[in-house]
C-alpha cells in the first residue's frame, strides 16, 4: 500500500504522549472533584506579599517510582559535577568556568521559585539549566520525554495511515583498548556510508523507505564503551513475513559492509537487531533492561529513553551508572569514563530525523532548550526562597532538591518549610 506524500493534516495527527499524559491527569482530577476546589480563587499567583491560593494546585503527585527515580538524577549530576570540574577553563577574568552540565542547577538569581505547569513535574526557577540530553542526569529527563513523545507521534501516525515500521539496531566489534571516540566515529560512519550510497536509494523504492530516526545509544561493559545506532525505518507498505527476512538479510550485509568501509571492526550478525515494530508501537528491548518491568516498550521509548535504561547484565553499565557510588568501578575509574563519555559526546546530534519527515507528521521543530522552557509556559509559582538558602539546602545533599520539589507537589508545604525557608519581603511577607 503506497501511502499519500503530503503533511498528515493536524486533526488526523495523534496526541503527543505528553499532551496525552496531561489531559488524562485532567480529567482523573476533574472526576474526583478537584477541579472544583481549584474554582475557588481567582488567581494562582498574587502580588508580592501576597497570599497563593493554592486550591488552583490540583495536579497530582508523582507517583513513588519517578519521585525515586528524580532523586538519584538529583544525586547523580553532583557527583557529575565532581567528576567534570577538573575540565574547568581559566577566562580572561581570573575566573574558571566549569563544563556546563557541572553548574547545572546553579542559583542565578537573588532568589529561586519552584513552579508547575498542570500534571507535568515541578520544578525550580532561577537556576542554571545545562539542557545536555548527553551528560545531564536531571536535563535529560525533560528533554529525553519530549523526544519520545515526537517519535511516537510519527509513529502513531504512519501506522493510522496504513504504513509499516521497521526497528533496526546496527554496532561495530570493539575491544577494551578502543576509546569510545573511536568506536563512535566507526558506528556514525557506517551509518553515513549507508544512508548515501546509491544501493541505499535503490532498495528504499524496493521496499518503499519513506523516512527514518536514528539515534544513537551507548553502553559500557567488559570490551569497554559499546555505541550502537537505532534506525526506525518508515515503509509505505507493508511487508510479508518473507519480504522481511529478505530485507533483513540485506540489510545485515549492508550494514557490515558499510562499517568496513568506515574503516571499524565489522560485527557479526549476532550483534544485530531487526524487528517489526507491533501495531501498538511497540518493540523489544534488546540491549538494555528497562526500569519498567514489561519487556516490551514503546519504540519512541526505546529510542530515546537512555534515562529509564540500567545495564542488562551486572557488568554492563549505561554512562549515567558511572555517577552511581554502588557501582562496580572505583571511583577513579568512574571519573575517568564519565570525563571521556563527556568529552566524545558534547556538541553531537543523539537523535536526528530524515529530512521532510518531522513536516509530515506535523512535528515541531524545536531545541533541547525549548522542550525544557515549554514546562514554564502558564506555570503556576509554589514556593519562593532566597539562593541563599537554596545553596545551603543542596549541600546538605543533592537528592534534597528533589526532596523539595515532591513536598511542592504533595502540598506538604510545612515539611517544605522545614528544609527550604520561604523568602520573605521587605514588610516581613511571605513571597508565595
Amino acid at each position: 500500500m503506497s501511502l499519500p506524500d503530503k503533511r498528515v493534516s493536524t486533526s488526523d495527527t495523534p496526541r503527543s504522549a505528553a499532551q496525552r499524559s496531561e489531559q488524562t491527569n485532567v480529567a482523573k482530577q476533574q472526576r474526583s472533584g478537584s477541579s472544583a476546589a481549584a474554582k475557588q480563587s481567582g488567581t494562582s499567583e498574587g502580588p508580592l506579599g501576597g497570599p497563593l491560593d493554592r486550591t488552583q494546585i490540583t495536579a497530582p503527585p508523582l507517583e513513588a517510582k519517578s519521585r525515586l527515580n528524580r532523586r538519584n538524577a538529583w544525586s547523580r549530576r553532583k557527583k557529575s559535577s565532581e567528576f567534570l570540574t577538573c575540565l574547568s577553563v581559566e577566562k580572561a577574568n581570573g575566573f574558571f568556568q566549569p563544563p556546563r552540565p557541572a553548574s547545572c542547577s546553579w542559583a542565578l538569581m537573588q532568589g529561586v521559585s519552584i513552579r508547575r505547569k498542570a500534571a507535568f513535574p515541578a520544578f525550580y526557577s532561577g537556576t542554571e539549566r545545562c539542557a545536555s540530553i548527553w551528560a545531564c542526569p536531571v536535563c535529560s529527563t525533560g528533554i529525553r520525554a519530549g523526544r519520545s513523545a515526537e517519535v511516537q507521534q510519527a509513529v502513531e501516525g504512519h501506522q493510522a495511515a496504513g504504513g509499516d515500521l521497521v526497528f533496526f539496531t546496527g554496532t561495530v566489534r570493539h575491544r577494551k583498548t578502543d576509546g569510545l571516540e573511536t568506536t563512535l566515529e566507526g558506528v556514525l560512519g557506517a551509518w553515513s556510508s549507508l544512508v548515501k550510497t546509491a544501493a541505499w536509494k535503490r532498495k528504499k523504492k524496493k521496499w518503499g523507505i519513506s523516512g527514518y530516526i536514528r539515534a544513537i545509544e551507548v553502553t559500557y561493559g567488559k570490551h569497554g564503551f559499546h555505541p550502537h545506532v537505532h534506525a526506525l525505518l518508515f515503509l509505505d507498505k507493508s511487508l510479508t513475513e518473507e519480504e522481511l527476512e529478505e530485507f533483513k538479510q540485506w540489510l545485515f550485509g549492508y550494514w557490515i559492509e558499510a562499517v568496513g568501509k568506515a574503516g571499524a571492526r565489522t560485527p557479526t550478525e549476532q550483534g544485530l537487531n531487526f524487528q517489526r515494530v507491533d501495531k501498538k508501537g511497540r518493540v523489544l528491548a534488546q540491549y538494555l533492561s528497562k526500569v519498567q518491568a514489561e519487556k516490551a516498550w514503546t519504540v519512541g521509548a526505546e529510542m530515546t529513553r537512555t534515562d529509564f535504561k540500567k545495564g542488562r547484565h551486572k557488568d554492563s553499565l549505561v554512562p549515567f551508572q558511572f555517577l552511581d557510588d554502588d557501582s562496580p568501578l572505583s571511583e577513579e575509574q568512574r571519573g575517568k569514563l564519565w570525563r571521556e563519555y563527556y568529552t566524545v559526546t558534547k556538541g553531537r546530534r543523539a537523535i536526528t530525523w530524515s529530512q521532510g519527515l518531522k513536516d509530515r507528521y506535523v512535528v515541531e521543530e524545536q531545541s533541547d532548550e525549548e522542550i525544557l522552557d515549554g514546562e514554564k509556559i502558564q506555570s503556576d509559582l509554589l514556593w519562593s526562597t532566597t539562593s541563599a538558602a537554596y545553596r545551603e539546602m543542596l549541600k546538605q545533599g543533592a537528592h534534597l532538591g528533589a526532596v523539595c520539589l515532591e513536598h511542592a507537589e504533595c502540598g506538604e508545604f510545612e515539611k517544605l518549610e522545614r528544609i527550604l525557608p520561604r523568602m520573605v519581603n521587605d514588610k516581613g511577607k511571605n513571597i508565595a
